[in-house]
């Protein structure tokens, strides 16, 4: 929060990821979770759905990364968080060497469900790879209210794969920092 302290037109809230407490109803124009909320379970992210329907504003709109681990097949067994487990099913190629504790009940189609539960729209959808070799362990979708006026909200959010997010996100980094010298 103290990061965009001195933005104007931008508060900054910290939450426990299962509420937005003094936020007013519709009062806000963007939500934005990036890197926590691939940890939270499918009740947690549920709640906090509800909260994002609860306060976003009329045009609003939500961005949630959140984990897609429950799609991801033999990855998403618990039995894998073993370490030697895993290293031994990674070296028979039947999963990733790291899932970096993404949370194995959630994935894109649990949150567009719980989105509906909520009467948010789920208008598109990121299959990201998160250092992993494989499989899309994460998704950022973008979520509207879906009562918004003159629009309609679609049946299906627009979902694509994203397969060198984090290396694009390394080599922005790297002409970022070799700019400033």
């Amino acid at each position: 929060a103290q990061r965009f302290a001195d933005v104007p037109g931008v508060t900054a809230v910290v939450c426990d990821g299962t509420d937005l407490p003094d936020v007013a109803d519709t009062s806000v124009d963007l939500v934005v979770s990036i890197d926590s909320l691939v940890h939270a379970d499918r009740d947690v992210l549920a709640s906090y759905l509800g909260e994002c329907a609860r306060v976003l504003s009329p045009e609003g709109v939500a961005v949630l990364h959140h984990s897609n681990l429950a799609a991801c097949g033999v990855d998403r067994w618990r039995v894998l968080d073993r370490a030697p487990l895993r290293r031994l099913a990674a070296g028979l190629g039947l999963a990733e060497a790291n899932v970096h504790w993404r949370d194995p009940t959630v994935d894109a189609d649990v949150v567009l469900a719980a989105a509906r539960a909520v009467d948010l729209a789920c208008v598109h959808q990121e299959l990201l790879r998160w250092g992993t070799e494989r499989r899309a362990t994460d998704c950022i979708s973008v979520l509207v209210r879906a009562d918004r006026p003159g629009r309609q909200a679609p049946d299906r959010p627009e979902r694509v794969r994203y397969d060198t997010f984090v290396d694009d996100m390394r080599r922005a980094a790297e002409r970022r920092a070799a700019s400033s010298d």
